[in-house]
């Protein structure tokens, strides 16, 4: 899954794009520490899920100007 993560991320990055992570689970979150993934795509791109319906989804987008 992370090395999934990091191929699409390259191929956004080469489009002029960048993957953002929302709503992000403690377990996802876990997996992303464990695997050195939270430093490469930036704490600044990943949005963690809370107990408001979609919204992470909302703090990413206003975050990236969408």
């Amino acid at each position: 899954g992370m090395r999934f993560l990091q191929r699409y991320d390259q191929q956004l990055k080469v489009r002029g794009g960048k993957l953002v992570l929302a709503g992000v689970t403690p377990m996802v979150e876990g997996q992303l520490i464990r695997a050195g993934m939270l430093g490469y795509f930036g704490e600044k791109n990943v949005f963690f899920a809370d107990d408001v319906l979609f919204s992470a989804t909302e703090e990413a987008l206003a975050s990236n100007g969408v």
